[in-house]
Order: structure tokens, then sequence, then C-alpha cells
């Protein structure tokens, strides 16, 4: 059985990382908070998502690590000369 401090360490995590109730009030980075396969690699699209679940099973976390993702684009394709790349209008 490994103890819960290796496994911490393996993932690059200080602490547990559910100590904090939300996924807002937690000082640690989205990307740490929650992994999830269907993310890796994702690119900001035109379209529309809605997360739906219980409280606690990462639909903010979701949402935050999305948010990064379209905010790098959005970085990138303001200083982007290419003109049919342009940037995206988050709400949440």
């Amino acid at each position: 059985m490994v103890s819960e401090s290796k496994l911490l360490s393996h993932y690059g995590l200080q602490r547990h990382p559910f100590t904090d109730r939300t996924a807002e009030k937690t000082e640690l980075a989205s990307e740490a908070v929650y992994v999830h396969a269907d993310l890796k690699g994702f690119k900001p699209n035109s379209r529309t998502y809605l997360f739906f679940g219980k409280r606690g099973s990462g639909k903010t976390t979701i949402r935050m690590q999305m948010e990064k993702a379209y905010e790098k684009y959005n970085d990138e394709a303001v200083k982007s000369p290419d003109e049919e790349r342009k940037p995206f209008f988050m709400v949440n």
C-alpha cells in the first residue's frame, strides 16, 4: 500500500487536493486539482459547453482549465499576423 504523501508527490501535489471545498478557493493550480483525459490536448473552439454534475464532481475545475486554455489562445490570436485566427468571447 502506498502512503498518502507518496501518492500526492507522485502527482506533483504538496497537499490533498480536496482539502478546499470549492475549486475557486483552492490555492492549487487547476491542472493539479483535476486530471481528466478528455481535457488533455483540449483546443479552444466555437462550441458551447454545458456541464452538469453533483457538487464536488469537478465542474468548476473543468471550467477553470478551459478558461486558461481560451485565455492562452486569445493572447496568441491577438499577437498573430494570421487574419483568420480570431479571439473567442468567454462567458461563465
